[in-house]
């Protein structure tokens, strides 16, 4: 209830502000759990990303512990479904949340470079992958995402990733975002 209430006003927000072009929405699962990945480099991606895919799904994200802290803003992350991760260290506490909200049929939406000023992917998106057991949703954002621009999103196509052979979550998770950023070189219609 609340969900559906905050996407309805975003969208009322949102679009009179922002060109949207959404892409690709016929490759959303109807059902399950997804971990969406999605490239990263302004505030408003969770918000465009959350839009595009809707508001059938349960969402949830990972926020970095701080954004809690803030009042008002930190509550209504909570409402809508985020959940608290410290960065720079091994939130083991998050990352049971992120894999519990997969295997119990969420969508959960990542960042794998961690932050917008980032192109260093992080292992985490890769661990959630594999452990979780859900089929990865790559989504791209592309535009200058000014107030009256055109923001195009992209979403792709829904794919398994294997576990890998050595353990090596950075590279599953450089892979993941490998096929993010092809999605960039989709022609704008």
């Amino acid at each position: 209830m609340f969900f559906n209430i905050i996407y309805s006003l975003l969208r009322i927000v949102f679009f009179p502000f922002y060109r949207l072009k959404i892409y690709g929405r016929e490759n959303i699962p109807d059902a399950g759990g997804m971990l969406v990945c999605a490239n990263h480099s302004c505030l408003k991606d969770p918000i465009f990303v959350a839009i595009a895919l809707g508001h059938k799904h349960a969402y949830t994200f990972m926020a970095r512990s701080e954004l809690f802290k803030i009042p008002i803003f930190g509550f209504v992350i909570k409402k809508l479904g985020a959940f608290p991760v410290k960065r720079g260290s091994a939130d083991i506490t998050s990352i049971k949340t992120a894999i519990r909200s997969l295997k119990g049929g969420k969508t959960l939406i990542v960042f794998p470079e961690g932050s917008r000023f980032s192109d260093d992917v992080k292992a985490g998106a890769g661990m959630l992958a594999v452990k979780g057991g859900a089929p990865v949703v790559p989504v791209y954002l592309k535009g200058t995402k000014r107030v009256f621009s055109t923001v195009c999103i992209y979403i792709g196509k829904p794919f398994a990733v294997p576990p890998p052979e050595n353990k090596d979550y950075k590279e599953v998770a450089g892979s993941i975002m490998q096929t993010v950023r092809t999605l960039a070189q989709e022609p704008s219609i």
